[in-house]
């Protein structure tokens, strides 16, 4: 640890400095160390190592009495459509009503088994534009897709800080702060396909009928996917007329969060087991969504994320620190402890 959120990784004698998460170097502040032995490489921190910490959870319980029930979920697709913790819920429903208290914990790679209590939804809209094609050098003879989506992102753009406000008036949820929206990508006119650095382009010299974008949208609790839609559509019929928004509501993943407030969390008995299971004395938010939001729907109370110390996910550097593994099986039986099982 480098301070400043920096690291050094070194592997097999190679170096690279990156800057990791601040909630991570909140954790290395509070270390007397500042080198750790890790396990590196892709998946490692995100999310195979909580894997081997449920399986360690589960061989510690072989033999213990358990007061309640006790699931072990390894779920696929949770960055897709969640459809495996969909499957779950669905299929074990009336076990799981049986029961008056019910928590879950998703166990990710995070913060070194720092509570995290909440989460915002997000969900994908996509904007589609239309034209009417024609030969380029008789622009005057069609319409143009593109230049009319390019329209409808600026006025996005500069009117961002604005529409986030406004659908913050939406849900007005504290603990989870504004929305944000963020373009993710976009494609229209000629170009056919795209795989990695090369493009296959055709048409170039035809005015293009056709764009779609897609907007990433975080959000409180009390939106939902047809508001948002319902929001963007009302925004935009202002500047254009020839557009029309998609929406995958099986896509959206509803945010979630234990308590209204920070304070109201950390009075939490679940959360107050997690802190006092870890030693970490304060709880976080994600920046990302998990599949806590479902499970907290099915009546849950969710830790949204619980897990080892490590950092870059989705990266070819990423690690995950190696001593948490055996401490996160150890924290888990405390924490099954403390709430009573």
């Amino acid at each position: 640890y480098l301070g400043n959120s920096m690291v050094e990784v070194e592997v097999e004698g190679k170096k690279i400095r990156k800057e990791i998460r601040g909630q991570m170097d909140r954790i290395w502040q509070m270390r007397a160390e500042k080198e750790r032995e890790i396990i590196y490489g892709r998946g490692s921190y995100d999310n195979k190592a909580s894997i081997a910490i449920l399986l360690l959870l589960l061989d510690a319980l072989k033999d213990a009495d358990i007061d309640g029930k006790l699931y072990a979920v390894f779920t696929v697709r949770e960055e897709v459509d969640a459809a495996g913790i969909k499957k779950f819920i669905k299929e074990f429903k009336g076990d799981i009503d049986k029961y008056r208290e019910k928590y879950a914990v998703v166990l990710e790679g995070s913060y070194s088994f720092t509570p995290v209590i909440a989460h915002r939804g997000v969900g994908w809209i996509f904007i589609r534009t239309f034209g009417k094609r024609c030969h380029a050098s008789t622009p005057h003879l069609g319409k143009n897709a593109i230049s009319e989506m390019c329209k409808i992102l600026n006025y996005l753009e500069m009117r961002k800080e604005e529409f986030c406000n406004e659908l913050y008036k939406h849900s007005n949820d504290s603990l989870l702060g504004k929305p944000i929206f963020n373009v993710t990508s976009i494609v229209g006119g000629g170009i056919k396909k795209v795989d990695g650095s090369q493009i296959e382009r055709t048409d170039m010299n035809v005015i293009p009928d056709f764009c779609e974008c897609s907007i990433d949208i975080r959000f409180g609790r009390s939106l939902n996917a047809e508001t948002i839609k319902g929001f963007f559509s009302e925004k935009l019929n202002r500047i254009s007329e020839e557009f029309e928004i998609i929406v995958d509501e099986e896509t959206f993943y509803p945010a979630s969060g234990i308590g209204s407030t920070i304070e109201d969390a950390m009075r939490d008995e679940l959360v107050r087991g997690a802190m006092d299971c870890s030693g970490i004395r304060h709880v976080e938010i994600a920046p990302g969504a998990t599949e806590g939001a479902f499970l907290h729907v099915a009546g849950f109370k969710t830790l949204v994320e619980f897990g080892p110390g490590g950092a870059f996910s989705h990266d070819v550097h990423e690690y995950v620190e190696k001593d948490e593994i055996a401490k996160g099986g150890k924290i888990l039986v405390c924490l099954l402890d403390e709430i009573g099982f």
